[in-house]
Protein backbone atom coordinates (compact mmCIF):
# COMPACT_ATOMS: atom_id res chain seq x y z
CA UNK A 1 0.00 0.00 0.00
CA UNK A 2 3.05 2.49 1.36
CA UNK A 3 4.35 1.85 -2.65
CA UNK A 4 0.95 2.14 -4.41
CA UNK A 5 0.41 5.86 -2.65
CA UNK A 6 3.78 7.14 -3.55
CA UNK A 7 3.22 5.93 -7.38
CA UNK A 8 -0.30 7.87 -6.89
CA UNK A 9 1.94 10.71 -5.69
CA UNK A 10 4.99 11.04 -8.00
CA UNK A 11 2.40 10.42 -11.07
CA UNK A 12 -0.74 12.85 -9.68
CA UNK A 13 -3.13 10.06 -9.63
CA UNK A 14 -5.76 9.81 -7.57
CA UNK A 15 -6.12 6.78 -5.59
CA UNK A 16 -9.70 5.09 -5.39
CA UNK A 17 -10.38 2.63 -2.60
CA UNK A 18 -12.99 0.37 -2.32
CA UNK A 19 -14.47 0.55 1.29
CA UNK A 20 -13.59 3.99 1.26
CA UNK A 21 -14.52 6.12 -1.60
CA UNK A 22 -16.95 3.51 -3.25
CA UNK A 23 -18.79 0.43 -1.74
CA UNK A 24 -20.99 -2.46 -3.05
CA UNK A 25 -24.12 -4.85 -1.46
CA UNK A 26 -24.16 -8.29 -3.07
CA UNK A 27 -27.18 -10.50 -3.69
CA UNK A 28 -25.90 -13.92 -4.33
CA UNK A 29 -27.42 -16.11 -6.80
CA UNK A 30 -29.29 -18.89 -6.27
CA UNK A 31 -28.94 -21.98 -8.81
CA UNK A 32 -32.32 -24.72 -9.03
CA UNK A 33 -32.32 -27.97 -7.31
CA UNK A 34 -33.84 -31.00 -8.32
CA UNK A 35 -34.42 -31.89 -12.10
CA UNK A 36 -33.73 -28.32 -13.17
CA UNK A 37 -30.48 -28.41 -11.27
CA UNK A 38 -27.66 -25.98 -13.02
CA UNK A 39 -30.20 -23.52 -13.65
CA UNK A 40 -30.91 -20.53 -11.57
CA UNK A 41 -33.74 -19.55 -9.64
CA UNK A 42 -31.89 -16.02 -9.72
CA UNK A 43 -29.59 -14.54 -10.93
CA UNK A 44 -26.05 -12.38 -8.54
CA UNK A 45 -26.80 -8.99 -8.84
CA UNK A 46 -24.51 -6.03 -7.37
CA UNK A 47 -25.25 -2.54 -5.97
CA UNK A 48 -22.33 -0.15 -5.98
CA UNK A 49 -22.44 3.58 -4.02
CA UNK A 50 -19.79 5.78 -5.11
CA UNK A 51 -19.31 9.38 -4.31
CA UNK A 52 -20.33 10.60 -8.26
CA UNK A 53 -23.70 7.50 -8.18
CA UNK A 54 -25.63 4.87 -7.10
CA UNK A 55 -25.72 1.92 -9.35
CA UNK A 56 -28.55 -0.34 -8.12
CA UNK A 57 -29.70 -3.78 -9.43
CA UNK A 58 -27.40 -4.22 -11.46
CA UNK A 59 -27.03 -8.48 -12.45
CA UNK A 60 -23.58 -10.52 -12.60
CA UNK A 61 -22.83 -13.01 -14.64
CA UNK A 62 -20.17 -14.41 -12.81
CA UNK A 63 -20.92 -16.34 -9.04
CA UNK A 64 -19.69 -15.36 -5.72
CA UNK A 65 -19.46 -12.35 -3.63
CA UNK A 66 -15.32 -11.93 -4.93
CA UNK A 67 -16.69 -11.28 -7.97
CA UNK A 68 -19.21 -8.60 -6.78
CA UNK A 69 -16.06 -6.58 -5.77
CA UNK A 70 -13.88 -7.04 -8.83
CA UNK A 71 -17.54 -5.29 -10.28
CA UNK A 72 -17.23 -2.62 -8.02
CA UNK A 73 -13.88 -2.01 -8.79
CA UNK A 74 -14.83 -1.95 -12.42
CA UNK A 75 -17.82 0.08 -11.81
CA UNK A 76 -14.97 2.62 -10.07
CA UNK A 77 -12.65 2.51 -13.45
CA UNK A 78 -15.72 3.57 -15.39
CA UNK A 79 -16.53 6.58 -13.25
CA UNK A 80 -12.42 7.87 -13.35
CA UNK A 81 -13.20 7.50 -17.30
CA UNK A 82 -15.82 8.95 -17.81
CA UNK A 83 -14.42 12.40 -15.22
CA UNK A 84 -11.57 12.04 -18.40
CA UNK A 85 -14.29 12.91 -20.48
CA UNK A 86 -15.44 9.17 -21.97
CA UNK A 87 -18.69 8.25 -22.94
CA UNK A 88 -19.95 5.07 -21.24
CA UNK A 89 -23.58 5.11 -20.93
CA UNK A 90 -24.86 3.39 -17.71
CA UNK A 91 -26.56 0.96 -19.68
CA UNK A 92 -23.47 -0.02 -21.37
CA UNK A 93 -21.74 -1.21 -17.92
CA UNK A 94 -25.03 -3.33 -16.64
CA UNK A 95 -25.15 -5.40 -20.02
CA UNK A 96 -21.23 -5.67 -19.71
CA UNK A 97 -21.55 -6.94 -16.11
CA UNK A 98 -24.22 -9.34 -17.08
CA UNK A 99 -23.07 -10.52 -19.85
CA UNK A 100 -19.34 -11.09 -18.82
CA UNK A 101 -17.81 -14.62 -19.06
CA UNK A 102 -14.98 -16.31 -17.16
CA UNK A 103 -14.56 -19.97 -17.83
CA UNK A 104 -13.52 -21.91 -15.09
CA UNK A 105 -14.57 -19.69 -12.26
CA UNK A 106 -17.74 -21.41 -10.60
CA UNK A 107 -18.57 -22.16 -13.94
CA UNK A 108 -21.54 -24.56 -14.75
CA UNK A 109 -20.41 -27.35 -17.05
CA UNK A 110 -22.66 -30.28 -16.39
CA UNK A 111 -25.90 -30.82 -14.84
CA UNK A 112 -27.53 -34.38 -13.09
CA UNK A 113 -24.95 -34.49 -11.47
CA UNK A 114 -24.20 -31.07 -11.36
CA UNK A 115 -20.65 -30.10 -12.36
CA UNK A 116 -19.04 -26.75 -10.91
CA UNK A 117 -15.58 -25.98 -12.58
CA UNK A 118 -13.13 -23.74 -10.34
CA UNK A 119 -9.66 -22.69 -11.04
CA UNK A 120 -8.71 -21.90 -6.79
CA UNK A 121 -5.21 -22.41 -6.79
CA UNK A 122 -4.35 -20.98 -3.35
CA UNK A 123 -5.95 -20.23 0.26
CA UNK A 124 -7.90 -17.21 -0.31
CA UNK A 125 -9.67 -18.64 -3.54
CA UNK A 126 -10.28 -21.90 -2.03
CA UNK A 127 -11.93 -19.85 0.66
CA UNK A 128 -14.66 -17.91 -1.86
CA UNK A 129 -14.71 -21.04 -3.35
CA UNK A 130 -16.32 -22.61 -0.64
CA UNK A 131 -18.90 -19.51 0.90
CA UNK A 132 -19.79 -19.04 -3.00
CA UNK A 133 -20.92 -22.66 -2.52
CA UNK A 134 -22.92 -22.31 0.72
CA UNK A 135 -24.77 -19.12 -0.56
CA UNK A 136 -25.76 -20.00 -4.48
CA UNK A 137 -26.20 -23.73 -4.73
CA UNK A 138 -28.74 -25.89 -2.37
CA UNK A 139 -27.71 -28.48 0.00
CA UNK A 140 -26.41 -31.42 -1.28
CA UNK A 141 -23.68 -34.29 -1.04
CA UNK A 142 -20.56 -32.60 -2.26
CA UNK A 143 -17.82 -34.42 -4.25
CA UNK A 144 -14.01 -33.09 -4.79
CA UNK A 145 -12.03 -33.56 -8.08
CA UNK A 146 -8.37 -31.93 -7.04
CA UNK A 147 -4.95 -31.86 -8.11
CA UNK A 148 -2.21 -28.65 -7.59
CA UNK A 149 1.25 -27.79 -8.42
CA UNK A 150 3.89 -28.16 -5.96
CA UNK A 151 4.81 -24.59 -5.30
CA UNK A 152 0.92 -24.21 -3.57
CA UNK A 153 -0.40 -24.15 -0.67
CA UNK A 154 -1.70 -27.36 -0.75
CA UNK A 155 -2.34 -27.96 2.67
CA UNK A 156 -3.77 -24.61 3.39
CA UNK A 157 -6.20 -25.24 0.61
CA UNK A 158 -6.96 -28.56 1.94
CA UNK A 159 -7.83 -26.88 5.51
CA UNK A 160 -10.70 -24.63 3.79
CA UNK A 161 -11.75 -27.44 1.47
CA UNK A 162 -11.82 -30.71 3.33
CA UNK A 163 -15.02 -29.73 5.93
CA UNK A 164 -17.39 -29.08 3.03
CA UNK A 165 -17.16 -32.20 1.28
CA UNK A 166 -17.85 -36.25 1.42
CA UNK A 167 -15.19 -37.32 -0.89
CA UNK A 168 -12.13 -36.05 -2.09
CA UNK A 169 -10.70 -37.59 -5.72
CA UNK A 170 -7.00 -37.00 -6.07
CA UNK A 171 -5.44 -36.94 -9.11
CA UNK A 172 -2.93 -35.28 -11.11
CA UNK A 173 -2.35 -33.23 -14.13
CA UNK A 174 -0.08 -34.00 -17.57
CA UNK A 175 -0.13 -30.45 -18.83
CA UNK A 176 2.99 -29.51 -16.35
CA UNK A 177 5.53 -30.76 -14.49
CA UNK A 178 4.64 -29.71 -11.44
CA UNK A 179 1.67 -31.47 -10.29
CA UNK A 180 2.01 -33.09 -6.93
CA UNK A 181 1.83 -36.66 -6.90
CA UNK A 182 -1.94 -38.15 -6.25
CA UNK A 183 -0.32 -39.86 -3.61
CA UNK A 184 1.36 -37.08 -1.94
CA UNK A 185 -1.72 -35.08 -2.10
CA UNK A 186 -3.51 -37.76 -0.18
CA UNK A 187 -0.61 -37.70 2.48
CA UNK A 188 -1.36 -33.81 2.95
CA UNK A 189 -5.29 -34.68 3.22
CA UNK A 190 -4.94 -37.16 5.95
CA UNK A 191 -3.22 -34.84 8.20
CA UNK A 192 -5.93 -31.55 7.61
CA UNK A 193 -9.06 -33.46 8.45
CA UNK A 194 -11.08 -36.65 7.96
CA UNK A 195 -11.97 -36.65 4.20
CA UNK A 196 -11.96 -40.10 2.73
CA UNK A 197 -10.20 -40.03 -0.83
CA UNK A 198 -8.89 -42.11 -3.54
CA UNK A 199 -6.36 -41.26 -5.73
CA UNK A 200 -6.91 -41.46 -9.81
CA UNK A 201 -3.86 -41.27 -12.18
CA UNK A 202 -5.02 -39.20 -14.83
CA UNK A 203 -7.94 -36.41 -14.36
CA UNK A 204 -9.94 -37.94 -16.58
CA UNK A 205 -9.92 -41.01 -14.49
CA UNK A 206 -10.52 -38.87 -11.60
CA UNK A 207 -13.90 -37.36 -12.69
CA UNK A 208 -15.04 -41.06 -13.99
CA UNK A 209 -14.77 -41.95 -10.40
CA UNK A 210 -16.82 -38.91 -9.20
CA UNK A 211 -19.39 -39.38 -11.46
CA UNK A 212 -19.84 -42.69 -10.07
CA UNK A 213 -19.86 -41.68 -6.76
CA UNK A 214 -22.29 -39.27 -7.61
CA UNK A 215 -26.13 -38.88 -7.38
CA UNK A 216 -28.74 -37.00 -9.46
CA UNK A 217 -28.31 -34.57 -5.68
CA UNK A 218 -24.88 -34.37 -5.88
CA UNK A 219 -22.25 -31.88 -6.68
CA UNK A 220 -19.22 -32.27 -8.20
CA UNK A 221 -16.64 -29.14 -7.96
CA UNK A 222 -13.23 -29.64 -9.61
CA UNK A 223 -10.89 -27.30 -7.83
CA UNK A 224 -7.11 -26.84 -6.98
CA UNK A 225 -4.98 -25.59 -10.33
CA UNK A 226 -5.69 -24.10 -13.65
CA UNK A 227 -3.69 -26.69 -15.48
CA UNK A 228 -6.63 -29.53 -14.47
CA UNK A 229 -9.53 -27.12 -15.16
CA UNK A 230 -7.40 -26.62 -18.65
CA UNK A 231 -7.69 -30.54 -19.01
CA UNK A 232 -10.93 -31.14 -17.81
CA UNK A 233 -12.86 -28.21 -18.89
CA UNK A 234 -12.67 -29.24 -23.14
CA UNK A 235 -14.14 -32.78 -22.02
CA UNK A 236 -16.86 -31.57 -20.04
CA UNK A 237 -18.10 -28.74 -22.54
CA UNK A 238 -17.67 -31.22 -25.38
CA UNK A 239 -20.37 -32.89 -23.25
CA UNK A 240 -22.87 -30.24 -23.02
CA UNK A 241 -22.66 -29.13 -26.33
CA UNK A 242 -23.56 -32.34 -27.63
Amino acid sequence: RVVIEQICRERGAPLVELSRDFHYAYQPGQIANGASAGCYLCRPGVQVSTRRHQWTSMELGLLGEHQAANAAVAVACVEQLRARGWHIPDRAVSWGLAHVSWPARLEIVARQPLVVLDCAHNVASAAALVETLRTSFPPRRRLLVFAASNDKDVAGMFRELAPHFSHAFLTRFTSNPRSVPPEQLADLLKRCGVLPCTTHATAREAMQAARAAAGQDSLICIAGSVYLAGELRPMLVGETAS
